[in-house]
């Protein structure tokens, strides 16, 4: 490796200490890879937990696993095959040789000479291995999405290519999603996929109780009514009440349904129904 190249660049971060276990969404990841798909996606907002899940799933893989942390500075194509080059180096000292010459050179050599070359260089190697390209979103310079495209159209056997993104990245998903060629998670942390039905209804009953409360006793207030809608959601996404994946726990939330309740059974027995009827709200 280059010795001007940032050494924790190329490294797995190491996963805090305390942290969500994901027990099914690793398995989901590793049924993935079993099943001969050779790309896998990871799409969510900053902060959901992509590069900690990741990085604790690819330690217990069976296969050697090579990482690569972008950053904006690598939205440049010299930089950026230059880091790769040294990624896929981890795995084997002769990946992308030929390409590592011209680029200490000064040169970038054309979009096909890339993806042709490292595709060739792949594919001789005998095991499978994993190259984790983490914060993907920061990519979006032609060149390196052309070579990528390229490499993607024709992934060579031994590759499988994780990527970590906060949004869609800019290559032939629908193609790739066409022939099976993908495991893919989207907004990984979107609680409501992971809430049972039942706890859901019961949840949107209580609200509908407060919120129709809340309109027909302030004279048909909307505005205190977004208040209240805007406040619950700000709750919810601040208290640690919510499973952030499918191996979260559920018990927290309960809880927070079962005082909504409390709220909601309280208004109905002071008030009575009449006060949640729209006749009570028009006769006022």
């Amino acid at each position: 490796m280059r010795t001007n190249l940032l050494a924790t660049k190329l490294h797995q971060p190491a996963p805090p200490p305390k942290r969500v276990q994901r027990p099914l969404l690793i398995q989901r990841l590793n049924e993935g890879l079993e099943s001969g798909r050779q790309i896998t996606l990871v799409s969510a907002p900053a902060g959901f937990g992509k590069t900690t899940c990741v990085s604790e799933w690819v330690n217990a893989v069976d296969c050697p696993v090579t990482w690569l942390s972008l950053e904006p500075a690598d939205d440049d194509p010299g930089r950026f095959f230059t880091y790769l080059v040294a990624a896929l180096q981890r795995v084997d000292a002769n990946l992308g040789r030929e390409i590592e010459g011209v680029l200490r050179s000064g040169q970038l050599p054309p979009s096909e000479v890339i993806s042709t070359t490292l595709s060739n260089d792949i594919q001789e190697l005998e095991g499978r291995f994993l190259l984790v390209l983490d914060d993907f979103q920061v990519i979006q310079d032609r060149f390196i999405l052309q070579v990528l495209e390229k490499l993607v159209a024709n992934l060579p056997q031994p590759l499988h290519l994780v990527l970590l993104t906060r949004e869609d990245p800019p290559l032939p998903l629908a193609r790739l999603r066409a022939n099976n060629q993908m495991t893919e998670f989207w907004i990984e942390g979107n609680f409501h996929r992971d809430i049972p039905l039942g706890m859901f209804m019961l949840q949107d009953i209580a609200l509908a109780i407060v919120t129709t409360w809340l309109y027909n006793s302030t004279e048909g207030s909307l505005l205190i009514v977004h208040l209240f809608h805007a406040a619950s959601n700000t709750t919810l996404g601040v208290l640690p009440i919510l499973p952030m994946d499918t191996g979260g726990q559920l018990r927290p939330l309960w809880i927070a349904v079962g005082l909504l309740w409390v709220v909601a059974v309280g208004i109905v027995v002071v008030n009575g129904p009449v006060r949640l009827s729209r006749r009570r709200a028009t006769d006022e």
